[in-house]
């Protein structure tokens, strides 16, 4: 069963289904494989987990205001 791994900071609930909806959907036209066999784990990090270019996102969102 084929698995599509997201790791990113927090979303909203319907941006996760948007998500799932069109990676799904993707995956189906790339592979032929029907949508059943695709699962989709979305894996959230605080944006004080993340770091860019020796910043937090948190710090980097903080300074972009």
């Amino acid at each position: 069963m084929p698995l599509i791994n997201i790791k990113m900071g927090h979303i909203s609930e319907e941006k996760k289904k948007e998500l799932i909806v069109n990676l799904t959907n993707e995956a189906v036209k790339i592979t032929g494989l029907k949508p059943e066999n695709f699962m989709v784990f979305i894996e959230e990090f605080s944006y004080e987990n993340i770091g860019v270019a020796g910043m937090t996102v948190k710090e980097r969102l903080a300074g972009a205001k």
